[in-house]
């Protein structure tokens, strides 16, 4: 078995699914309730989860999040 260089570990351990496009990403917005939702998604409905570009509504629970 060939170990990996540690960096290499690292990304692969922060690397997941997006619940909303099924792409794997590395970067996910997550709330406390448990919305998961990666940048590229985030950026495609930011119509519908921001008015100023500063802060983020979660569509679950409704809390204001910042952006």
């Amino acid at each position: 078995m060939v170990r990996l260089p540690r960096k290499e570990r690292k990304d692969r351990a922060r690397q997941g699914r997006c619940p909303m496009c099924h792409e794997v990403r590395s970067f996910f917005w997550t709330c406390p309730c448990g919305l998961v939702i990666c940048d590229p998604c985030m950026r495609r409905d930011l119509w519908g989860f921001t008015c100023n570009n500063v802060t983020w509504v979660c569509p679950d629970c409704g809390e204001v999040r910042s952006y």
